[in-house]
């Protein structure tokens, strides 16, 4: 056999993996979205692969770019785009059962770190079901414009050595995150 030949119990493997796999693979669908309640111009999210929906009636902030190795890390990128929304202008459509929590161990005080996600998928989604008056929504996840912008960089002396702070947001470390909340009055 010469190479880049493949023989037939080769092919026959390599057709029985790609048979299993399309069978597996699940088939993402444009989500079907209920129109607003009581009028109001909804915005809508999903996870990759639709499975959760939800809707917000408005985003009041902040609107945080989250640089601390943990959301890092749970989200794969150089930071997480996380937008503040009042529970009570939070809903799940549809998905719920697809929601899982990874709760990782408190490093230095409580709350400890958690994570929601779609268990079909791996898309970070919105804590649907915590009793807190205010969620964190990914904004990766929005389908329509929240009409809020992100406001400032937080955890910004643990951020990626590879990446680099272009624009002119306030870049707030821990240090400065925490006396800027302690002053905040909700």
């Amino acid at each position: 056999m010469s190479e880049g030949e493949v023989d037939d119990r080769s092919k026959a493997a390599l057709f029985q993996v790609s048979a299993a796999a399309r069978r597996s693979t699940y088939r993402w669908k444009e989500p079907k979205w209920r129109e607003g309640h009581r009028g109001q111009v909804m915005i809508r999210g999903s996870c990759f692969c639709g499975g959760v929906t939800f809707e917000i009636t408005q985003a009041v902030g902040p609107f945080e770019l989250c640089h601390c190795n943990r959301c890092r890390k749970a989200n794969g990128s150089a930071f997480v785009a996380g937008l503040g929304v009042k529970r009570t202008d939070f809903r799940l459509v549809h998905g719920g059962d697809l929601i899982e929590t990874f709760e990782a161990p408190v490093r230095e005080s409580p709350p400890p770190y958690r994570t929601h996600f779609c268990r079909r998928c791996g898309s970070p989604v919105p804590d649907a079901y915590g009793d807190s008056p205010t969620l964190e929504v990914p904004a990766g996840l929005l389908d329509d414009d929240p009409h809020l912008r992100p406001d400032k960089h937080i955890f910004v002396d643990v951020k990626s050595p590879w990446f680099g702070i272009t624009d002119n947001l306030p870049q707030l470390s821990r240090t400065a995150l925490m006396n800027f909340r302690k002053a905040q009055v909700w």
